[in-house]
Parts: structure tokens; C-alpha cells; sequence
């Protein structure tokens, strides 16, 4: 697979646009939705003949139709259900001299004769082992990607229909044309088919756009809605979580442990009243205790867990960022928590504003009111609505040498702490591998999908937080050794 890179789409206004959609409004053909359906039957008789002698077969119906002149321009389902039951009957004795009635049999399961009682007539072969719906499974499947070999086939039936009809002429310089004359008798092993495929199906594609007309919503909403409700979901879980090794995290984990207590006692015991020393270190004991929750109620696999990592890097973050900023600010450590509490007060004012604010919340409101008061005087105590130091995360990551962690980690994790489409797609949305039903979403209401583990990321990403931290209170050999 090749990756997007960011390298080839343009930077504007807070968006990265791809080259295609730098060009202007380009349409995206829905060939599985729309005309896959439609082109369905010529599926069938190349799975059933073969590539190149399906690909005769189709020529000489379809010639038969064009010689016809009624009216039939490219091949459709509909186009054909749509004739006069006289022309039908003529087109379908026509094909019975080159196909086999079966081959089209499994068509009528979605077709009746209540519904389509011509096509029946010559179609319906009532076999003794129904295998009809496997059938259509099986061509869905051939031909829903729209690059695969069927469906190249059947794109290059189109455009030469295209042709035939003279609906269209190309250069005689064009790989095209080359493409038209030899197509159907390459092997799609030949080296050659690397470069009439995708030739075959950009020319195909504008198609599906400029005759849009032909295809018809009710046609496809009704082939779609028949099929799927015939077969059954097939859930497919990712289940991608790698196993922890729990003598490591428990090594880890006392290691982490004696940092905290020794970092506890010399913050109580030898710098009781140093903000600075308060700050850095509540900090580090907040990201500790996120990953004792990670550990104790095991998250390593769960949504919970990338909250939490994403939660300890921007405390890592953070306290760099604050060092770094020391010498800039008069008493950053003062800053920071003015600006921690102000956030509460906004939240405590939007309560004490309103007689009708809820109650009984997980908020403690009594004791974060209680909390202000004992620590500033409210009415010196300002609100500040945007960022600490008016710089996001990510500015504060680029400061630190720290861009990296912000793009590999720190970004991706957000998607789940906001609740982003990518995120819930990868945590709740259940892929369901049938084709029959256009492989579409299921709801994981079992916590069945499972995550990578974070255990390895949070794990490193505290260990640069300790090594940084004791560059500035230095911690004790006998404490700094994990073992």
C-alpha cells in the first residue's frame, strides 16, 4: 500500500488538501454502489468462461444489441429490463446461442418472475441444488473492488461498447487503442495488462460520471437492499492486542513507586515551601498515578489507555516547558497555577451564575469551591480562556524538542480523548466481511475490538520524564535503578 504523504498536498488555511482535490471538483464514481450492479450479468459470464472467451461472448451479445438499433448505448441491467418484452425476448434467445441459461440463472433470486417474468422465462432453470445466492456472493465479491480482473474485464466491455456505438473516438497514437485491439487477448499475467488495465479503467471512469443518466438509484438501491437481506453478517473483529509481560510492569511499576516516594519526602521534608519544586512534582506524581490506574484496572488494550498516554505526555511536555520558560517569566510557577485555578473558578461561576445548574454531579462543587479559598483570593484571580502561556501543546512541543512525541503519539491519542471518526471507526465500528452487504459497519456493543497496548509507550515516555527530572532534583543511586 502506498501511504499519503504530506509532502504531496498543499498547506492552506489549516487544511492539507490532496493534488487531486488541489485540481478542482472531481466526482468520485461509485462503481460498487451504482454501476457494478448494473453491469452485474457480464460478471457472471466472465467467471463462468473465462477471461478472454467470456470476453468474445459478451462482444458478440452485445454487437447483437447495437445492430438491434434500440436505443441501447452501454449494457446495463436496466437498459435491458427496460426494452419491450418483444426486444427482450429476441436479445435473450440471441445470448442463450452463446451462453448457458444457468450462467445468468442466479440473477433471478434478486429478479423473479414476479418482478421480471421475461428474463425468467429464459433464465430461470429452477436447478435442483439452488446455489444462486452463493453465486451472486461470489461475483459481489470478484467485483466490488474496482480494480480487480473481472471488473477490468467488465470497464473494458463498456468502453468498448463506447466505441462501438461510436459514442466516442480516441487518437490512433493512444495506448487505448492499442489496448481495444489486444485487451482481451492477453493473459492478465502478461506484463502488457499493467498498463492496459489502468489505462482501461481511467477511461471507463470518466464514463461513469458523464453517463451518469443510465444508472438508475432505484435500480441499484433495490439489487442492494435484496441481496443483503438474503445473507448474514460475517463481524470481522481486529483483536490486535499484544500480551504485557506482568513481570516486567510490576519491576517498572516499584521502581516508579520509590521515585514517587522519595520525591514525596523531599518535597515535604526539604523544600516544603518551593512552588517550583511543587509544581514539577505534582505534575510527575499526577502522570504516576494515571499509570497506576492504567496498571491496577488493566488498560493497556482499552480507549482508556490512549487517554492516559496521551495524558502523561502532556505532563512531560509540560514540565519541560516550564523550565525552559523559567528564566522568561517572572515566577512561571505562579503563573501556572493562577491559570489551573482560574479554570476552576469559570467552572465554579457557571454554577453560582445559575439557580438552575444540575445537581448532584460528579462535580464536587462544595470542595473545589473549598479549594479556591484556601488558595488565592478569588477577586484578584482572573480567568484565562485559552492556553497556558497562549501556546498550545503543539507549540509547546516544537519549544522543547519534544515535535516528535506530539506527532508519533500525542496527536493520535487526541482522536480518542475528542472522540474523532478515526478513533470511534477503530475502537466501536465492526468491519462485516460480506460483500453481499457492501462491507459495511457494525456496532462492537461487546468490547470485542481490542488496541495495541500502551504499556511500552507510557513506560518510555516516564522514563524520559524521570531522567529529566533528575537533572534537576537529582534522585539517590539506590532510588534511580530499575531493575
Amino acid at each position: 500500500m502506498n501511504r499519503s504523504k504530506l509532502s504531496s498536498h498543499e498547506f492552506k488555511k489549516g487544511v492539507f488538501t490532496t493534488p487531486f482535490n488541489s485540481i478542482g471538483n472531481i466526482r468520485i464514481n461509485k462503481w460498487n454502489y451504482d454501476r457494478m450492479p448494473a453491469y452485474i450479468w457480464l460478471g457472471l459470464v466472465i467467471q463462468k468462461y473465462g477471461h478472454t472467451n467470456g470476453l468474445e461472448k459478451c462482444f458478440k451479445i452485445i454487437k447483437y444489441i447495437v445492430d438491434l438499433k434500440i436505443g441501447i448505448t452501454f449494457p446495463t441491467m436496466n437498459s435491458l429490463f427496460a426494452l419491450s418484452e418483444s426486444n427482450q425476448e429476441i436479445i435473450y434467445k440471441f445470448a442463450l446461442n452463446h451462453i448457458s441459461s444457468d450462467v445468468l440463472y442466479p440473477l433471478t433470486l434478486i429478479y423473479p418472475y414476479t418482478k421480471k417474468p421475461t428474463f425468467n422465462k429464459y433464465f430461470n432453470v429452477s436447478k435442483k441444488d439452488d446455489d444462486r445466492k452463493e453465486k451472486l456472493v461470489s461475483i459481489i465479491e470478484e467485483t466490488y473492488d474496482h480494480q480487480s480482473n473481472i471488473s477490468s474485464d467488465i470497464r473494458f466491455i463498456v468502453v468498448w461498447s463506447a466505441v462501438l456505438n461510436e459514442k466516442i473516438k480516441f487518437a490512433q497514437d493512444m495506448l487505448i487503442i492499442e489496448a481495444l485491439k489486444n485487451y482481451a487477448y492477453h493473459s492478465h499475467s502478461d506484463e502488457i495488462m499493467r498498463q492496459y488495465r489502468p489505462t482501461i479503467r481511467s477511461t471507463e471512469g470518466v464514463f461513469g460520471g458523464a453517463i451518469e443518466n443510465i444508472f438508475s438509484n432505484d435500480f441499484s438501491d433495490y439489487f442492494w437492499k435484496e441481496i443483503s437481506e438474503m445473507t448474514d453478517c460475517k463481524l470481522l473483529f481486529f483483536n490486535i492486542a499484544d500480551e504485557t509481560d506482568n513481570n516486567e510492569i510490576d519491576g517498572f511499576m516499584k521502581y516508579l513507586k520509590s521515585i514517587a516516594v522519595y520525591y514525596e519526602e523531599f518535597l515535604r521534608i526539604f523544600n516544603p515551601i518551593s512552588i517550583k519544586a511543587e509544581v514539577i512534582l505534582t505534575i510527575f506524581v499526577y502522570s504516576y498515578k494515571r499509570l497506576l490506574e492504567l496498571v491496577e484496572h488493566d488498560l493497556f488494550n482499552e480507549i482508556s489507555g490512549r487517554t492516559i498516554i496521551r495524558s502523561i505526555i502532556e505532563n512531560y511536555i509540560m514540565i519541560k516547558y516550564l523550565v525552559l520558560e523559567e528564566p522568561n517569566h517572572d515566577d512561571i510557577w505562579s503563573d501556572y497555577i493562577s491559570y489551573g485555578l482560574g479554570q476552576y473558578k469559570l467552572i465554579m461561576s457557571k454554577y453560582s451564575d445559575n439557580d438552575d445548574s444540575p445537581k448532584g454531579t460528579h462535580i464536587p462543587v462544595d470542595y473545589i469551591e473549598a479549594i479556591l479559598e484556601s488558595e488565592t483570593d478569588q477577586k484578584f484571580l482572573d480567568m484565562d480562556t485559552r492556553y497556558f502561556d497562549k501556546k498550545s501543546i503543539r507549540e509547546k512541543a516544537k519549544l522543547v524538542d519534544e515535535k516528535d512525541l506530539f506527532d508519533y503519539y500525542y496527536d493520535y491519542d487526541s482522536q480518542f480523548e475528542h472522540g474523532i471518526w478515526g478513533a470511534l471507526r477503530e475502537s466501536v465500528s465492526i468491519i462485516c466481511d460480506n460483500p453481499a452487504h457492501k462491507y459495511h459497519h457494525s456496532l462492537d456493543v461487546d468490547n470485542l475490538q481490542k488496541h495495541k497496548s500502551v504499556w511500552k509507550d507510557c513506560k518510555h515516555i516516564m522514563q524520559q520524564t524521570i531522567d529529566f527530572l533528575n537533572g534537576i532534583y537529582p534522585l539517590p543511586p539506590k532510588v534511580n535503578k530499575n531493575e
